[in-house]
């Protein structure tokens, strides 16, 4: 039984999300500071941690940043009603699965927990490998190739590539890892990133065009992938290295959903 650690002061929050995962079939356990919520996470293992990004003593990303120092290997999501891009890039480059906003229904709740299951950060000291690397093992040579030619479609995920190679979703997470160095989710932002740098650089599509061009169904989420990978967002990337003119029937804004 996977066992879920929910980090949060709201008591409303923590008995709404306790109901939903134990219904679902998830051992949970709770806290409602980061204090708390480290020690937890110290004394035994956990499949995902939940937290707030407002607890009373240090903020959901200091708590992130104190589990990624004492080296645990755990899913952590990020949940706000005061949400903003800046603090969900900090939360993905320190290795968060996901950063999402309050209210949370049940279902997308579940969706949240188990999509952040499949993505887990790299043992702390493990070597990253570059992706030739993977000619290793011929069925990681093949998952890579199905990523290749299907990563614009909006619903691919970690169970359809492991179908197609033969192998289980949980095998397959372990061995792009040994392979390339990044879980499924990972791999395929990088290699969405890579292709709309290249449209940003070379075409005049506005930043919604390109977003849906490359599998994103949200503008928000492909800006926010796409400073989580580059550092800046992309209409800054646009300026610097491309056409700075997107054609006149888009726009090149996140506010263009």
């Amino acid at each position: 039984m996977a066992v879920v650690l929910i980090v949060d002061d709201d008591r409303g929050t923590v008995e709404g999300f306790h109901a939903v995962l134990r219904r679902a079939g998830y051992e949970v356990a709770t806290a409602q500071t980061a204090a708390d919520g480290l020690t937890h996470a110290c004394q035994r293992r956990f499949d995902l941690v939940l937290s707030d990004l407002k607890l009373p003593d240090i903020s959901g990303i200091e708590l992130l940043r104190e589990i990624r120092i004492h080296r645990i290997d755990v899913p952590f999501v990020v949940v706000t009603a005061f949400g903003s891009i800046a603090t969900a890039v900090e939360a993905i480059k320190l290795g968060a699965a996901d950063y999402v906003e309050k209210p949370l229904a049940a279902a997308a709740l579940l969706t949240v927990v188990r999509r952040s299951m499949q993505e887990t950060t790299l043992p702390a000291g493990e070597r990253r490998l570059g992706e030739e690397d993977a000619t290793a093992d011929p069925r990681a040579t093949r998952a890579l190739h199905v990523i290749a030619q299907r990563y614009r479609e909006p619903g691919l995920s970690l169970r359809t590539v492991a179908r197609e190679v033969g192998v289980s979703s949980e095998y397959l997470c372990r061995l792009l890892k040994r392979h390339t160095g990044r879980g499924f989710v990972a791999h395929l932002h990088q290699r969405r990133v890579r292709e709309a740098q290249r449209l940003l650089r070379e075409t005049g599509l506005s930043v919604k065009e390109i977003a849906f061009q490359i599998g994103f169904e949200r503008t928000s989420h492909f800006d926010l992938r796409f400073r989580s990978v580059c550092g800046e967002s992309p209409t800054a990337y646009r300026g610097r290295h491309g056409n700075r003119e997107p054609r006149a029937r888009g726009t090149a804004t996140v506010d263009d959903e």
